[in-house]
């Protein structure tokens, strides 16, 4: 009897070791960020850490990790049971100081400090927050975690000059209740707003099948146009017969003195597109397509018209671009293109094109395969000798689907979308960072 009491004993205090020893779900921690206030240089702001689980956080043995911007922590403002640190560039990591005590169920813990700079809105608060314990080794994601609301003055505004509300649902609204629907007469059928536009008689009936005619040397410009407009159910086809089409693109218009600008002229039978270049026919069908029935891009089906007119129009400024940074913030070919294809329907010309920062090198160079195959990859790492450190929230996992710091153009591709924004008249600049901003070259 007494081995069974004595077996039962054991029994009973190895299930209360079991129970005492089950590891702490990372799911169960909640992390509250927020900004007390902006002090001109500095501002106030803590860390709310929460176990809303049934086991207990440690006191020790972990590091939580992420990205700030404006994050550098003000040493003696240090002062609580978590250690903030640097530990490059925009990456910081929270550390446990001997002060700090488990959370057992329910319990939290509050860290006030001070940092450099300013933060007057959430995307000026951390991002990409993740955790690693000491006997595991393995990133796991904090995703119970959320900033603070910003509802006084002082949390948004820098110094005393700011004057710049809170913005509330009500303040919205009585900012907009004066905006009215403006009719659709007084909006410009095309954007940017031509030169001229002339109002015509009758209307362009668009047939089941059309025809694009083309001068030698707008192939390219009548492609780009039957595509588009094949997207629509058109049965489209091309022809050198000027005379055949019901579309017709020729060189000529302004005597080609003035470059980039065109004249299309809608008619009852046939539409004209006149260009001084290729790339004022290229502009010319983009009006064009401006000017295609929605219904007809929404596949309604139905009589489709366009009412007949003519406009005239040429670029103000030779310039007109954009800059597309992917080193911080990585894009496949697929978005790129989708970018220049809005460019092009607003006869945008440049395309400031950002392949290299300190947080990224996207293009491949194949005699320095280590530009792409650690400089254009991102996650957690000690020492960086496989790939960069996180930055801008892209989280600890390097080739996870959406971690948006790893990802570069090879040789082909990054040809390719030359050949496609030339196409569209569109001019690449590529911007590549020396000796400032060189990072990820360096490392």
């Amino acid at each position: 009897m007494k081995r069974i009491s004595a077996y039962l004993s054991i029994l009973i205090i190895a299930s209360c070791q079991e129970q005492t020893e089950k590891p702490f779900k990372v799911s169960d921690l909640e992390i509250t960020w927020s900004v007390t206030e902006n002090l001109g240089g500095t501002y106030a702001n803590s860390w709310k850490i929460s176990n809303t689980g049934e086991s207990t956080f440690p006191a020790s043995g972990w590091t939580i990790y992420y990205n700030q911007v404006a994050g550098v922590p003000v040493p003696e403002s240090l002062s609580g049971s978590l250690q903030i640190a640097q530990v490059s560039g925009t990456f910081y990591s929270i550390t446990p100081t001997g002060s700090f005590k488990p959370l057992g169920s329910g319990e939290s813990t509050d860290t006030d400090l001070k940092c450099f700079g300013s933060a007057i809105k959430v995307t000026d608060g951390p991002t990409g927050l993740y955790i690693i314990f000491d006997d595991q080794q393995a990133p796991q994601l904090l995703e119970n975690y959320e900033i603070g609301p910003f509802l006084q003055p002082k949390q948004i505004h820098r110094s005393d000059h700011d004057r710049v509300p809170i913005p509330t649902t009500e303040l919205r609204y009585q900012q907009n209740k004066d905006l009215s629907v403006i009719s659709a007469s007084d909006v410009p059928p095309v954007i940017p707003t031509p030169e001229q536009v002339i109002p015509g008689s009758g209307h362009f009936n668009i047939p089941a099948s059309l025809s694009i005619g083309y001068q030698q040397g707008l192939e390219n410009e009548a492609q780009l146009l039957m595509d588009k407009l094949s997207t629509t159910g058109l049965v489209v086809s091309l022809t050198e017969n000027l005379d055949e089409a019901q579309v017709r693109l020729t060189i000529g218009f302004y005597h080609q003195s003035v470059a980039e600008n065109y004249r299309l002229v809608i008619e009852p039978e046939v539409i004209r597109i006149e260009g001084s270049d290729p790339a004022g026919v290229f502009y010319g069908t983009q009006s064009l397509i401006a000017l295609w029935p929605l219904d007809a891009w929404k596949s309604a089906g139905g009589p489709m018209v366009i009412n007949c007119q003519i406009v005239i129009d040429g670029p103000r400024f030779p310039y007109r671009g954009m800059h597309l940074d992917v080193s911080r913030n990585f894009q496949k070919p697929e978005a790129v293109k989708k970018m220049l294809d809005i460019m092009a329907f607003y006869k945008l010309n440049k395309m400031q094109f950002g392949l290299t920062n300190d947080e990224g090198w996207r293009l491949e160079i194949k005699d320095i395969p280590e530009l792409t195959s650690v400089g254009a990859v991102r996650g957690h790492t000690e020492d960086e000798l496989d790939h960069l450190l996180p930055a801008y929230g892209s989280g600890p996992f390097p080739q996870a689907p959406d971690n948006h710091g790893t990802g570069h153009y090879s040789r082909e591709e990054f040809i390719d979308l030359l050949k496609y924004a030339e196409a569209r008249h569109i001019e690449v600049i590529p911007e590549l960072n020396f000796p400032g901003h060189a990072r990820a070259a360096i490392i």
